[in-house]
Protein backbone atom coordinates (compact mmCIF):
# COMPACT_ATOMS: atom_id res chain seq x y z
CA UNK A 1 0.00 0.00 0.00
CA UNK A 2 1.43 3.38 -0.63
CA UNK A 3 1.63 5.97 1.60
CA UNK A 4 3.34 9.43 2.38
CA UNK A 5 4.22 9.57 6.23
CA UNK A 6 6.67 10.13 8.77
CA UNK A 7 8.23 7.34 10.88
CA UNK A 8 11.52 7.28 13.11
CA UNK A 9 14.46 5.01 12.06
CA UNK A 10 16.47 3.91 14.84
CA UNK A 11 19.34 1.84 14.10
CA UNK A 12 22.63 1.57 16.56
CA UNK A 13 22.86 4.53 18.56
CA UNK A 14 21.47 6.85 15.94
CA UNK A 15 17.97 7.78 15.61
CA UNK A 16 16.13 9.62 12.56
CA UNK A 17 13.05 10.14 10.63
CA UNK A 18 12.22 8.78 7.34
CA UNK A 19 9.31 9.28 4.84
CA UNK A 20 7.31 5.89 4.37
CA UNK A 21 6.81 5.19 0.86
CA UNK A 22 5.01 2.07 1.09
CA UNK A 23 4.02 -1.11 3.46
CA UNK A 24 3.17 -4.18 3.33
CA UNK A 25 2.43 -7.24 5.91
CA UNK A 26 6.03 -8.30 5.64
CA UNK A 27 7.85 -5.01 5.18
CA UNK A 28 7.96 -1.39 4.58
CA UNK A 29 10.31 1.15 2.28
CA UNK A 30 12.00 4.09 3.55
CA UNK A 31 13.12 7.18 2.00
CA UNK A 32 15.89 8.06 4.63
CA UNK A 33 19.21 10.25 4.01
CA UNK A 34 21.18 7.75 6.23
CA UNK A 35 22.85 5.16 4.66
CA UNK A 36 22.92 1.33 4.95
CA UNK A 37 24.17 -2.58 4.93
CA UNK A 38 22.08 -5.07 3.85
CA UNK A 39 20.60 -6.82 7.04
CA UNK A 40 21.36 -4.26 9.32
CA UNK A 41 19.05 -4.24 11.97
CA UNK A 42 16.58 -1.35 12.32
CA UNK A 43 13.82 -0.30 14.79
CA UNK A 44 10.53 1.96 13.15
CA UNK A 45 8.22 3.86 14.77
CA UNK A 46 4.47 5.26 13.29
CA UNK A 47 3.56 5.85 16.26
CA UNK A 48 5.69 6.85 19.55
CA UNK A 49 6.57 4.22 21.75
CA UNK A 50 5.00 1.24 19.46
CA UNK A 51 8.25 -0.18 17.61
CA UNK A 52 8.68 -2.83 14.75
CA UNK A 53 11.64 -4.60 14.29
CA UNK A 54 13.42 -5.51 10.73
CA UNK A 55 16.29 -5.75 9.22
CA UNK A 56 17.78 -4.06 5.97
CA UNK A 57 16.81 -6.49 3.07
CA UNK A 58 18.10 -3.65 0.42
CA UNK A 59 19.07 -0.01 0.11
CA UNK A 60 19.23 1.71 -2.71
CA UNK A 61 19.24 5.72 -3.77
CA UNK A 62 18.38 7.21 -0.25
CA UNK A 63 15.54 4.59 -0.34
CA UNK A 64 15.86 1.28 2.20
CA UNK A 65 13.37 -2.04 2.30
CA UNK A 66 12.85 -3.12 5.50
CA UNK A 67 11.58 -6.81 5.76
CA UNK A 68 9.97 -7.00 9.36
CA UNK A 69 11.14 -9.73 11.94
CA UNK A 70 7.42 -10.73 12.22
CA UNK A 71 4.35 -9.85 9.53
CA UNK A 72 2.22 -7.30 10.86
CA UNK A 73 -1.22 -6.85 9.30
CA UNK A 74 -1.21 -3.52 7.18
CA UNK A 75 -4.41 -2.10 9.30
CA UNK A 76 -2.55 -2.22 12.67
CA UNK A 77 0.56 -0.45 11.13
CA UNK A 78 -1.12 2.27 9.88
CA UNK A 79 -3.94 2.75 12.37
CA UNK A 80 -3.34 5.34 14.51
CA UNK A 81 -5.10 4.75 18.04
CA UNK A 82 -6.14 7.47 20.86
CA UNK A 83 -4.36 5.71 23.43
CA UNK A 84 -1.06 3.93 24.12
CA UNK A 85 -1.75 0.56 26.58
CA UNK A 86 -0.35 2.29 29.01
CA UNK A 87 -3.39 4.89 29.02
CA UNK A 88 -0.96 7.75 27.36
CA UNK A 89 -2.30 9.62 24.67
CA UNK A 90 -0.67 7.97 21.26
CA UNK A 91 1.30 10.60 19.44
CA UNK A 92 3.34 10.35 16.08
CA UNK A 93 6.82 9.80 16.23
CA UNK A 94 9.46 12.72 17.76
CA UNK A 95 13.06 13.17 17.63
CA UNK A 96 15.13 14.11 20.56
CA UNK A 97 16.85 17.38 20.16
CA UNK A 98 18.23 20.39 22.12
CA UNK A 99 18.82 23.54 20.11
CA UNK A 100 17.74 27.19 20.90
CA UNK A 101 14.96 29.04 19.14
CA UNK A 102 13.83 32.36 18.98
CA UNK A 103 10.12 32.95 19.84
CA UNK A 104 7.57 35.60 19.07
CA UNK A 105 4.88 35.77 21.46
CA UNK A 106 2.30 38.14 22.97
CA UNK A 107 4.20 40.46 20.74
CA UNK A 108 7.64 40.01 22.35
CA UNK A 109 10.52 38.01 21.42
CA UNK A 110 12.26 35.70 23.68
CA UNK A 111 14.00 32.90 23.17
CA UNK A 112 13.49 28.44 24.10
CA UNK A 113 15.08 25.20 23.99
CA UNK A 114 13.72 22.76 21.27
CA UNK A 115 14.14 19.20 23.48
CA UNK A 116 11.82 17.06 21.07
CA UNK A 117 10.04 17.85 17.34
CA UNK A 118 7.77 15.98 15.51
CA UNK A 119 5.68 16.82 11.98
CA UNK A 120 2.69 17.97 14.03
CA UNK A 121 4.53 19.79 17.10
CA UNK A 122 7.50 20.36 19.83
CA UNK A 123 8.24 20.23 23.16
CA UNK A 124 10.05 23.86 24.21
CA UNK A 125 11.79 24.67 26.93
CA UNK A 126 12.07 28.22 28.44
CA UNK A 127 14.11 29.95 31.29
CA UNK A 128 11.14 30.55 33.01
CA UNK A 129 7.48 29.84 33.15
CA UNK A 130 5.64 31.72 30.55
CA UNK A 131 2.31 33.59 31.21
CA UNK A 132 -1.15 31.29 30.94
CA UNK A 133 -2.67 33.81 28.94
CA UNK A 134 -0.49 32.57 26.14
CA UNK A 135 -2.72 31.24 23.42
CA UNK A 136 -0.06 30.94 19.78
CA UNK A 137 3.48 31.44 19.22
CA UNK A 138 5.86 31.31 16.35
CA UNK A 139 8.92 29.52 16.37
CA UNK A 140 11.15 31.38 14.19
CA UNK A 141 13.63 29.37 12.19
CA UNK A 142 14.78 32.18 9.82
CA UNK A 143 14.18 35.30 8.19
CA UNK A 144 11.59 33.01 5.78
CA UNK A 145 10.57 30.35 7.88
CA UNK A 146 8.39 30.85 10.63
CA UNK A 147 6.17 27.68 12.57
CA UNK A 148 3.11 29.34 14.09
CA UNK A 149 1.82 27.17 16.70
CA UNK A 150 -0.81 26.55 19.96
CA UNK A 151 0.18 25.69 23.42
CA UNK A 152 -1.42 22.24 23.70
CA UNK A 153 0.07 21.90 27.50
CA UNK A 154 2.36 23.34 30.26
CA UNK A 155 4.21 22.11 33.33
CA UNK A 156 6.58 25.00 34.65
CA UNK A 157 8.89 25.98 31.58
CA UNK A 158 7.90 23.06 29.54
CA UNK A 159 5.63 24.17 26.71
CA UNK A 160 4.06 21.40 24.33
CA UNK A 161 3.40 22.85 21.22
CA UNK A 162 1.21 21.85 17.97
CA UNK A 163 1.78 23.30 14.79
CA UNK A 164 -0.53 24.81 12.92
CA UNK A 165 0.12 23.50 9.51
CA UNK A 166 1.65 20.11 9.81
CA UNK A 167 5.38 20.95 8.42
CA UNK A 168 6.81 18.82 5.60
CA UNK A 169 8.83 15.96 5.75
CA UNK A 170 11.16 17.69 4.21
CA UNK A 171 11.56 20.88 6.10
CA UNK A 172 11.45 18.57 9.12
CA UNK A 173 14.38 16.65 7.78
CA UNK A 174 16.06 19.48 7.44
CA UNK A 175 15.10 21.41 11.11
CA UNK A 176 16.45 17.95 12.57
CA UNK A 177 19.47 18.09 10.84
CA UNK A 178 19.90 21.81 11.46
CA UNK A 179 19.19 21.64 15.07
CA UNK A 180 21.13 18.28 15.40
CA UNK A 181 24.95 19.79 14.10
CA UNK A 182 24.56 22.70 17.01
Amino acid sequence: MTVLRVAKLEFGDTEDLAIVRNVSEGGICLFTDQEFEIGAPVSISLIEDIDIQGRVAWARDRFIGVAFDEEIPVNDLLARPQMLHDGRRARFPRLSVDARVDISMNNQMTVARVRDVSHKGAKLLFRDPIERATQGLVVIIDESTRLEAMIRWQRGASVGIEFVKPISPQLLSHLISMWKAR
